[in-house]
C-alpha cells in the first residue's frame, strides 16, 4: 500500500500538488491502493479512487500526532512517498518536526520511507542573516529526512550533489525521476483557432510563457519581451500571476496595450489550448531548464517549440538535443535573438515540434515515473543515466 505524503494537493494551487495528483491517480490506475496525506481538517474521502486524507492540519507537531493516530489505524505494510519542498510544510519552510517525525517512525519500523525531492534547500549566501539561518534550519530538516529515507528519487541530478554531503555517509540509494507534465498532451482544435483569431487574427506570430511569474524569473523574462517589442509579434502570457505581470509590463511600456494579453489562471484544458496556439514559448530559467520544470515539460509534450537558456541546474543532454532551441545565455538579447531566428524558421520549428514531443514520450511520461516506482529491484549505488542523443 503506497501512502503519499504532501504538502500541497488539489484544490490547493502548487506545481507540487498537480504533480501529486496525477501521481496517485496513475498510481491507482496500475492497481496500487493509494493513500494521500495532506494539510488541513476535513477528514478523508475518496477522489477518483486515490483516498485523501486533509487531516495534517499545518504539520505542527501537536498536528502530526493526530496524523500518526489516523495512518496506525489503516492496517497493512506503509510505503510512504514523501513529496519534498521545505516550504510545503509550513512554518516558512522551517518545519524541523516533520523530518524527525518522519525518522521517529522510520526509526521505529513502522514504515519504509522515500522521498522525492523537487527542492532541496535555500542557498547559502542569499538574503539577510534571518535567510542564511533558514538555511542552515533546512539543512538540518534535509539531514533528518535523508536519515528517514530508504530511498531518494530526485527531479534533478544536482540534488544528489547537493543532498549527499547531508547523508552522513548512510548508503542511501538515489534515482532521478523527471517531472512529467500534468497538462493534457492534446489540445482542443477550435480552441486553438479561437485563440489565434483574437489575438492575432492569424495576421501576426505568437509569442507565449506559462508559469507562475515569481520575481526571478520575471526578471528574466520582462527585459527579452521589451527586446522583442520591435518583432511583428503579439505577446502571450499564460498562468497564474500573468494578468499582474501584464500591468506591470503596461506601466512601462504602455504602447503594448494590442500586443500583450495575459490569460490568468486557468484549468488545464485551457492552458493546453492556449499553449498550442503559440508559434514559440519563451521560457527562460534563472537555474536554467532542467527536467524539474513542469511548464518546459508541458511544451514538451503539446510540441510548441520552445526558447529557453542552460544553468546551474540544467542536465547535460539538453545540449544535445533539437527539441529546444538554447539561447547564448540567459540575456535578454541572446534570448531575443533566439526567439526571432526560430520565428523566421518554420521548417525548424516543425521539426522540434515532432522532436519534442518524441522527446516527452521517450523518457519523460507519466508511464515512465510509475514504472520506476513499480519496480522490484531498486538499483542501487547513485542515479541511472538518462541518456538524451542529438537528433
Amino acid at each position: 500500500m503506497i501512502h503519499i505524503v504532501t504538502g500541497e494537493y488539489p484544490p490547493m494551487a502548487g506545481g507540487v500538488g498537480g504533480y501529486t495528483a496525477q501521481l496517485a491517480s496513475a498510481l491507482v490506475e496500475q492497481g496500487q491502493p493509494v493513500h494521500v496525506w495532506t494539510g488541513g481538517d476535513d477528514g478523508a474521502e475518496d477522489e477518483d479512487g486515490v483516498t485523501v486524507h486533509r487531516v495534517a492540519g499545518r504539520f505542527r507537531p501537536r498536528d502530526l500526532a493526530g496524523l500518526e493516530r489516523e495512518m496506525n489505524s489503516i492496517p497493512g505494510a506503509r510505503r510512504i512517498l514523501v513529496q519534498w519542498t521545505p516550504h510545503s510544510f509550513a512554518a516558512r519552510g522551517l518545519n524541523l518536526a516533520f523530518p524527525i517525525w518522519l525518522w521517529k517512525r522510520a526509526a521505529a519500523g513502522k514504515d519504509r520511507v522515500e522521498v522525492i525531492v523537487h527542492e532541496a534547500f535555500i542557498a547559502f549566501g542569499e538574503g539577510n542573516w534571518r535567510r542564511r539561518a533558514a538555511a542552515v534550519v533546512q539543512r538540518a530538516m534535509a539531514a533528518a529526512l535523508l536519515r528517514a529515507s530508504s530511498k531518494v528519487w530526485v527531479t534533478i541530478p544536482k540534488w544528489e550533489e547537493r543532498l549527499r554531503p547531508w547523508t552522513f555517509g548512510k548508503n542511501i540509494p538515489f534515482e532521478w525521476l523527471p517531472v512529467p507534465s500534468n497538462i493534457p498532451a492534446v489540445a482542443n482544435v477550435g480552441e486553438i483557432v479561437q485563440i489565434r483569431r483574437e489575438l492575432t487574427g492569424f495576421h501576426h506570430p505568437l509569442i507565449g510563457h506559462f508559469g507562475t511569474f515569481r520575481t526571478d524569473v520575471e526578471s528574466l523574462l520582462f527585459p527579452a519581451l521589451l527586446e522583442l517589442e520591435v518583432s511583428r509579434a503579439v505577446f502571450l502570457l499564460i498562468g497564474r500571476g500573468s494578468q499582474e505581470a501584464r500591468r506591470w509590463i503596461l506601466t512601462r511600456r504602455p504602447e503594448m496595450t494590442d500586443r500583450i494579453f495575459a490569460t490568468g489562471e486557468l484549468d488545464s484544458g485551457a492552458v493546453a489550448a492556449n499553449l498550442s496556439a503559440c508559434d514559440v514559448l519563451l521560457q527562460p530559467y534563472p537555474d536554467g531548464i532542467s527536467t524539474r520544470r513542469g511548464s518546459a515539460m508541458a511544451a514538451l509534450s503539446l510540441g510548441v517549440p520552445v526558447v529557453t537558456n542552460l544553468g546551474a541546474l540544467s542536465e547535460t543532454f539538453w545540449s544535445n538535443t533539437g527539441a529546444i532551441a538554447l539561447a547564448g545565455s540567459s540575456s535578454a538579447c541572446d534570448l531575443a535573438a533566439e526567439t526571432l531566428d526560430l520565428l523566421e524558421d518554420h521548417a525548424r520549428r516543425i521539426q522540434m515540434s515532432g522532436e519534442g514531443r518524441d522527446l516527452y514520450q521517450d523518457r519523460f511520461h507519466i508511464r515512465h515515473t510509475v514504472a520506476a516506482l513499480l519496480r522490484t529491484e531498486v538499483p542501487r549505488g547513485g542515479i541511472r543515466s538518462l541518456t538524451v542523443g542529438a537528433r
